[in-house]
């Protein structure tokens, strides 16, 4: 139940931290509770050591600006509501020759903390909601900010306005850490303790990785496979139109232009539960991906039905893959709104969402009402928000 935010306690070390575990690279863990408690504090100290670190150094007067960004004379300038909560407009005085275009300070997700005291009790926590180039010129920037518990009264009673705040942005990128410890947290509160996906691997360290349970629990021939339209020449060379995963896979010659590692890693990954194939640029990865995904959607029926997840760390791969499967499958989704690709902009989450909404009538009448309720929700929130504004000095 810890929350996702640092403890002042956490940040003024004033409880010496959490004890940690050692990662057990070499044996098994007793339990999932355990793993996910190890692996929970861990990434938790990682997050929050460089800050904890950082406001020491300031409180000591030798901080150095490259380990920890500090903001000056903070003060609260508006407040706004949108979809995603309640933001306070906030403006500070513009450090030396920070190029805010180029710069990577206070991105969206950031985790910032203020404080009027010099950190040495009071901490209000916030994250960076929006980050515009063009207000952050002159002499005062102005950035929206989120506050941990929404409208905080902290920031927008009489006796605050006006007041001065110090604020520091993290080292550590927040919105990387805080969803896998929600995720992690959530994993712990089932009563069961077997929601970890892949515990065979992950937590009973097993050498051997068996296959996945599709093709385990399948039933009479679950593991054979039609593997023509990943090797169009196949029945012409080796007389066969696919085989069985499991079994000995057959020579396929000039059939496939895989070389050994590649038919060694395309085996791996449809066999497996859990696979990794590593290699340097231009080593064929993408495309043994792109195989392994032609295999398992050319036989669907032998999986459960299941959609198939691929996640990628940037963007950029998540299209160039998905461009790579357009070919075999147009029935994909793709999730996210910062696609840079034209290929996939018709098969994004939100155009499929809206092209339901506007063919189905009754959802279309529903789309509209609620877009009438927050056109109205909207005038409220304005209307407060010029009152508060009008409080301000």
């Amino acid at each position: 139940e810890m929350p996702t935010f640092p403890l002042a306690a956490e940040v003024l070390g004033k409880e010496g931290g959490p004890l940690l575990r050692k990662n057990n690279v070499t044996g098994t863990y007793a339990s999932v509770a355990e793993y996910l408690a190890t692996h929970f504090w861990l990434l938790r100290e990682d997050c929050v050591a460089p800050l904890r670190d950082g406001i020491a150094a300031y409180r000591a007067g030798r901080l150095d600006d490259r380990d920890m960004h500090v903001y000056e004379e903070v003060t609260v300038e508006g407040v706004s509501a949108f979809r995603q909560g309640v933001t306070y407009a906030v403006s500070f005085a513009s450090p030396v020759e920070v190029q805010w275009e180029m710069c990577k300070r206070l991105l969206y997700g950031s985790l910032l903390c203020l404080s009027c005291d010099g950190f040495n009790g009071e901490f209000l926590w916030a994250t960076v909601a929006e980050r515009n180039p063009e207000r952050c010129v002159g002499s005062r920037p102005q950035i929206l900010i989120r506050m941990e518990t929404g409208l905080d009264a902290r920031l927008s009673n009489p006796n605050a306005l006006g007041k001065r705040w110090v604020m520091v942005e993290s080292p550590a990128y927040f919105e990387a850490y805080r969803h896998v410890m929600e995720a992690m947290q959530r994993m712990g509160r089932d009563p069961a303790n077997n929601a970890l996906p892949f515990a065979e691997t992950l937590l009973a360290c097993k050498a051997r990785v068996g296959p996945p349970g599709y093709l385990r629990e399948g039933g009479h021939d679950a593991d054979r496979y039609v593997m023509t339209s990943l090797f169009p020449q196949l029945h012409r060379v080796t007389n066969k139109t696919g085989w069985a995963l499991l079994q000995p896979w057959p020579e396929l010659g000039e059939a496939a232009s895989l070389d050994e590692s590649q038919a060694q890693a395309l085996r791996q990954t449809l066999t497996a539960e859990v696979a990794l194939v590593q290699g340097p640029p231009g080593t064929g990865k993408t495309f043994i991906g792109l195989l392994a995904m032609r295999a398992l959607l050319a036989n669907g029926e032998r999986r459960r039905p299941s959609p198939v997840l691929v996640v990628c760390a940037t963007n950029h791969a998540l299209d160039q893959f998905l461009e790579g499967v357009l070919p075999f499958e147009e029935r994909l989704v793709r999730v996210g709104s910062r696609s840079q690709s034209d290929e996939l902009e018709r098969l994004n989450l939100r155009a499929l969402t809206k092209a339901e909404w506007e063919t189905d009538e009754e959802k279309r009448r529903t789309r509209q009402k609620l877009h009438r309720r927050v056109k109205e929700l909207a005038l409220s929130l304005d209307a407060l928000s010029a009152e508060f504004d009008s409080a301000l000095p």
